[in-house]
């Protein structure tokens, strides 16, 4: 069997023997910079624990003359502002969810298609690799340099009391709380549920007073946010994979140096590897903690998932065409690639 190496690792690998072999015989241009990086969810949630793992290796890697600080629960706004603010080049940095890129750069919707992912070694073949350079280069177009790709890991539908979901016909009537991208709107709505964008700062108080019926986390964002306080059930569905990323405003890396942006690249591929490493920890244990947390879990059979699909049909063809099919195939060959070495 054929085994593809991530540039990830490659990289990673190569970069012990390549920095100390750059630095020696010229000094290394890297001066005194203090980075703020903007974080919507708390301290100990892995994305930041990602954040956390990138300001020690930056640190390390610049002898102390570069310094990132980790601003947490969104006191710098939340995605959607800090993006603007990385745009505008007034935030240094921020870890944030991809598809809040999905109106600048389109392609980035194509990893909301509904179960586009069959595995999270799925995902990072695809982000570490062509599809993901070429994210990145788009990205980079509309003012963000991405350091590295994040992930929250596998969405599923978590509900309030006398709200389950436990079929597929189950969504009908459903007011389900959605992210602000036409994906996830038309996802939720082709299952037959009434989509309803909001905030994700709002989301446990819409919980607690029934203006919604529910909403789709990752494991770790139900265990880390306590959605269980105001869910009864959890209906595993892996239905979308939910990357993130690491991104610094171009306006901010236009003024470093070449040695201080290798720096940076290796910290957030360093970081990277570490940070999915923690979230896949944390979403392994998170099910039975929310079990014993008395929420009522439902995994929904094959044939029900199968109904889910059928139905998502045309919320994938329509995306297919806004988005342009000869990116969405290039993406599905690569994933094709991937299946074919690793039945």
């Amino acid at each position: 069997m054929v085994k593809r190496i991530s540039p990830l690792f490659a990289a990673i690998t190569l970069s012990a023997g390549l920095w100390a072999s750059g630095m020696q015989g010229a000094a290394a241009q890297v001066g005194n910079h203090v980075f703020r990086i903007s974080a919507a969810n708390s301290e100990t949630h892995p994305q930041n624990q990602g954040g956390i793992k990138f300001a020690e290796l930056v640190e390390k890697k610049s002898g102390g003359k570069m310094t990132v600080k980790i601003f947490s629960n969104g006191v710098l706004g939340n995605d959607l502002q800090s993006l603007s603010g990385l745009q505008g080049g007034i935030l240094d940095m921020m870890i944030g969810t991809l598809n809040n890129m999905g109106g600048s750069v389109k392609e980035n919707l194509v990893l909301e298609f509904p179960f586009m992912f069959k595995s999270a070694e799925e995902a990072d073949f695809i982000m570490d690799g062509p599809i993901g350079d070429k994210l990145k280069d788009k990205m980079a177009d509309k003012g963000v340099i991405t350091l590295s790709f994040f992930e929250l890991g596998f969405r599923h539908f978590h509900t309030r009391k006398g709200h389950p979901i436990r079929t597929a016909d189950d969504f009908k009537g459903q007011k389900l709380r959605v992210q602000t991208t036409a994906v996830y709107v038309n996802l939720v709505n082709a299952l037959g549920a009434n989509a309803t964008p909001m905030g994700f700062s709002q989301t446990f108080s819409a919980l607690e007073t029934g203006a919604i019926d529910g909403m789709s986390n990752p494991l770790i964002n139900v265990l880390d946010g306590r959605y269980y306080e105001v869910s009864q059930y959890l209906a595993i569905t892996n239905h979308v994979y939910q990357p993130s990323f690491l991104a610094m405003s171009k306006k901010v890396w236009d003024r470093l140096t070449a040695d201080e942006k290798k720096i940076l690249q290796e910290a957030g591929a360093e970081a990277s590897v570490y940070q999915r490493k923690v979230s896949r920890e944390v979403n392994a244990r998170a099910l039975d903690e929310l079990k014993a947390k008395k929420m009522e879990v439902t995994v929904l059979p094959p044939a029900e998932l199968d109904k889910m699909r059928e139905r998502l049909k045309p919320v994938i063809e329509k995306h297919t065409q806004l988005i342009g099919p000869a990116f969405v195939a290039e993406v599905m060959s690569e994933l094709e690639k991937y299946r074919g070495t690793h039945k």
